[in-house]
């Protein structure tokens, strides 16, 4: 079983929207079993998202926290899931330590937005303080303007610069209204044929890959 947690250190970074997108993508294809677990005590979005959007029973998702997480992980792998995606709260502190420690890979959501660049330093420590030995961890750019590849090549280089230890996904998720829209739908992009969300499927498609890559 394959643990990934997606953590950042502030709000807004799409970091929700990647775990849902990316979990139902990875549960749909064969062989897979995916669990959601939820890891933000306080808010609680990706449950009250799924909760209210989504109809079909698989993924599973459920709650936890610091307390009980070990426990929820051991029930997941006796009942066979495949992979975990934790969702973490948009702060630095002992769930997303603990979810940083256990993890098999770690998924660092950066949006392009200077005010985010200047407090990602601090998910940047998290992560260096506690992956453990053989874990992987990437950043992500999200939230990037669909005209705008002069910017995300500068938030590229303030990431290579500030953050040497974090290699970079060769995904950038851009500000698509097809990532919201889906998500209302009850369904995740990889579920939908609307062509006006090919451009927000591929990028789901490419950063799946890439993870099962480097999770094998």
């Amino acid at each position: 079983m394959k643990i990934i947690s997606v953590v950042t250190e502030k709000g807004g970074a799409a970091k929700t929207t990647l775990a849902w997108h990316l979990g139902i993508h990875l549960d749909n294809k064969r062989g897979n079993r995916v669990l959601l677990l939820d890891a933000d005590a306080k808010q609680r979005t990706l449950w009250k998202t799924f909760d209210f959007f989504r109809d079909a029973p698989q993924p599973i998702i459920n709650e936890a926290h610091t307390g009980n997480i070990d426990e929820k992980l051991a029930e997941a792998r006796d009942l066979g899931f495949t992979h975990v995606i934790i969702d973490t709260p948009p702060h630095v502190g002992a769930a997303v330590e603990k979810a940083v420690k256990i993890a098999d890979l770690i998924l660092a959501p950066l949006a392009v937005s200077p005010l985010d660049a200047l407090t990602f330093n601090d998910t940047y420590e998290v992560i260096q303080a506690n992956k453990r030995p053989g874990a992987k961890a990437f950043s992500v750019l999200t939230r990037a303007g669909t005209r705008s590849q002069a910017t995300v090549d500068v938030f590229k280089e303030f990431l290579a610069t500030n953050c040497p230890e974090l290699p970079q996904a060769p995904t950038v998720m851009h500000e698509r209204a097809a990532y919201r829209d889906s998500i209302q739908s009850g369904k995740g992009l990889t579920e939908t044929r609307d062509l006006r969300s090919m451009a927000a499927r591929n990028e789901i498609i490419k950063l799946a890959k890439f993870i099962e890559k480097e999770i094998k």
